[in-house]
């Protein structure tokens, strides 16, 4: 039962407790408003804000379009980490911190170095290496470092590799959740090792691993590869069966921790934590895997490798994640290798009779990934695991000619679109593109499969729109927001095409078109507004180290970039590639070479005004899922479709903050409270009166609402 709860603001612990007075309620829902003090800002615990992927964060109401430019916005500080920041940083409002409440920013980095950091001034509350035999190191290690990319054969990632993946932060148990790659030097062989770690958000320290019964406070190891004598010896138990290239030769394919790249961000849903892994620079033998973990364990729960018999079909994504719908199903897309099916000659080959890959092999593929009840262990699997399967797929009929030409559909990554956007045909959606720039707009519930020439794929799916429309290759997750997807791709300007509500479709013309243009390897946009106002899309341009903002109503208003100001004043310094900046309560961060480069107004206010959605919106969607209609921020009757992230804890005092009961039951695959209109006509159990404490909150609806927890 709770019985109170404290409400952090601007410093202060303000403790209000259970009221009595429910007869206020007589005709209001119990849930009618959450009260400004409640939700000052979006947590942003989970790549591009929630599980859908939409970049949304619609409680930002510091930053607007009228002053976001170079007279009142622009560089408020920078924050020096030991390592370049490819992981997007993650940012949990409130958080109690040796004894202090703070807004801090999570930030990973290629030392394999986690830091927290206080959001408003760049000050280190804790930092936590990977590097030191008592956090990682194998028995017998002599030495443990980054991976240097020289061992990798390419400069992809320049010039270690650490931590790449961005992180995940589950609010329910301030528990974040991050992999590292460490070389390791035992009896002088080079071992390349990929563990799980599950930190304390509150100080840094691991907080378990069962072994045995018994918590070990270690992490979880993935995969531990030498390479000696061309030949590989992957210890690691990530396996499945199949004759795909690296195979045992006795039938099994393993994880191999030297060639696989955890660059995907990690997911969970489903009480469920999520690890999908890529490749290194290209360099073979590799596969797509995704692995599921007990996120109270770390005990492993399943496993998928999307070319069992194959090779390649790698899962990177340029940093995006295996998003999530409100059934719990996840959605990836994979880029260039083996796809079983063939229709050279106007015939389909290779394809079963349910239409699946008859081995199991899915290169340049959207996929459908379900837990998989009956082959649930590694003595029991399907084509392509154990505990996960593939349940649907879709891939462009022309898929090996993507393979080919090294066009990945893989590239880029989906987008779980909100029912209101659907019709009645297709009520559930899903849009991605990759590097052809075709978008392809698939219904979850039947995603296509694959079809025998141009004309028939479209009649399975539900709209493309042709790869001349964006003009570019797409390396980037979409971001959605009023009825508008944003798209910023490779080596053009960036585009937003209108998908009405109730339509299923989205426009075959762009609806708005920057005037800059993005260079290598493009953005991936985020998002920040007011409920459905003040929206502002927030993209970082490689190419030209430049972070820019415009206008949530089109690219085609452009309201900053860090190269306005004069005297280099707002200069972001070098960026990485698919860098994607994280907005919260008024700042901008951005990841770039050894910093966070932070925004924000250069006189901002001295409290923050209150957020239409946290007003209005009392039940915001949240991950793991796309809201359906019966939302109250979503629904086919809107004019205007919006999602809200509200995250957040305080669990270190047992009393946590609104938004966090709402966050964490559903970034755990549960559903949030519900609220029952209260019947002022039934009588209310009786209470000891409180005498309110002094600075104490007023009584409110939202008061009387936990008093009949």
């Amino acid at each position: 039962m709770l019985k109170s709860r404290r409400v952090r603001f601007a410093g202060r612990a303000l403790k209000t407790t259970r009221r009595q007075k429910a007869a206020r309620l007589t005709s209001k829902v119990a849930a009618e408003c959450l009260e400004s003090r409640l939700m000052l800002s979006a947590s942003v615990v989970t790549y591009h804000n929630d599980n859908a992927s939409d970049g949304q964060n619609t409680q930002e109401t510091l930053l607007t379009p009228s002053n976001v430019n170079s007279t009142s916005f622009g560089k408020r500080f920078t924050a020096s980490v030991d390592g370049n920041v490819y992981a997007q940083p993650l940012f949990v409002q409130g958080l109690t911190i040796a004894g202090g409440v703070h807004n801090v920013l999570f930030v990973a980095t290629e030392h394999d170095s986690v830091y927290a950091l206080d959001a408003t001034n760049g000050n280190v509350l804790w930092q936590d290496n990977m590097l030191t035999a008592a956090v990682s190191g194998l028995p017998g290690a002599t030495s443990i470092t980054t991976v240097p990319d020289a061992d990798l054969g390419g400069t992809d990632i320049h010039p270690e590799i650490g931590i790449t993946s961005t992180p995940v932060i589950d609010p329910s148990t301030n528990t974040l959740y991050v992999t590292a790659t460490t070389k390791e030097m035992v009896s002088g062989v080079a071992h390349y090792v990929q563990q799980l770690f599950a930190l304390n958000d509150t100080s840094g320290a691991e907080k378990y691993r069962i072994l045995n019964g018994q918590n070990t406070n270690l992490p979880e190891t993935l995969g531990d590869t030498t390479f000696l004598n061309g030949v590989y010896a992957n210890n690691s138990p990530i396996w499945v069966n199949g004759t795909g290239q690296g195979n045992d030769g006795q039938g099994h394919v393993f994880f191999n921790a030297l060639r696989q790249l955890q660059r995907v961000a990690l997911t969970l849903a489903n009480n469920q934590l999520y690890i999908a892994w890529g490749s290194f620079n290209d360099q073979q033998p590799y596969h797509g895997w995704i692995a599921a973990f007990n996120p109270s364990t770390l005990a492993l729960t399943g496993v998928l490798n999307t070319t069992p018999n194959g090779i390649e079909g790698a899962l990177w994504m340029s940093g995006g994640k295996l998003s999530v719908d409100a059934s719990g199903a996840l959605y990836g897309m994979t880029g260039n290798g083996t796809f079983d099916g063939n229709n050279t000659g106007g015939t389909i080959t290779g394809i079963n009779s349910a239409g699946f890959p008859v081995s199991g092999d899915y290169g340049n593929s959207f996929i459908k990934i379900t837990p998989d009840t009956v082959h649930n262990s590694p003595t029991n699997q399907n084509i392509n695991g154990w505990g996960l399967q593939i349940s649907d797929y879709f891939a462009p009929f022309n898929a090996n000619a993507l393979n080919i030409g090294d066009h990945d559909l893989g590239s880029g990554a989906p987008l779980v679109l909100p029912d209101a956007a659907g019709n009645a045909a297709h009520p559930h959606l899903l849009v991605g593109a990759g590097k052809k720039g075709t978008i392809y707009l698939l219904d979850r519930d039947n995603m296509g499969k694959f079809s025998v020439n141009a004309s028939a794929e479209n009649s399975t799916v539900v709209e493309e729109i042709s790869m001349n429309a964006l003009a570019g290759a797409v390396f980037s997750t979409p971001a959605y927001f009023n009825q508008q997807l944003y798209f910023a791709p490779q080596d053009v300007a960036a585009k937003s095409f209108s998908i009405l509500n109730g339509t299923a479709r989205i426009g075959k013309t762009p609806a708005s078109t920057s005037q800059d243009a993005f260079g290598l390897h493009g953005a991936t946009p985020s998002v920040s507004a007011n409920g459905s106002t003040n929206g502002i899309i927030w993209v970082t341009d490689l190419a030209s180290n430049d972070l820019r903002a415009y206008s949530a109503t089109g690219f085609n208003t452009e309201l900053y970039t860090s190269t306005q100001a004069a005297n280099s004043r707002d200069a972001l310094g070098t960026a990485e590639k698919f860098s994607v900046p994280t907005v919260a309560n008024g700042l901008v961060y951005v990841g770039t070479t050894n910093s966070i480069v932070v925004y924000g107004l250069l006189n901002p206010p001295a409290s923050t005004p209150a957020s239409v959605s946290a007003a209005s919106n009392p039940l915001p969607a949240l991950s793991p899922a796309a809201p359906n209609n019966a939302s109250p921020s979503v629904g086919s009757d809107s004019s205007t479709d919006v999602r809200s992230v509200v995250a957040g804890s305080d669990e270190q005092n047992s009393i946590p903050h609104v938004d966090w009961l709402f966050a964490a039951p559903i970034m755990n695959g549960s559903s949030p409270p519900a609220f029952a209109q209260l019947d002022s006509s039934q009588p209310v159990q009786k209470r000891s009166p409180q005498t309110p404490e002094r600075d104490a909150l007023p009584v409110s609806a939202i008061d009387n609402v936990f008093s009949n927890f």
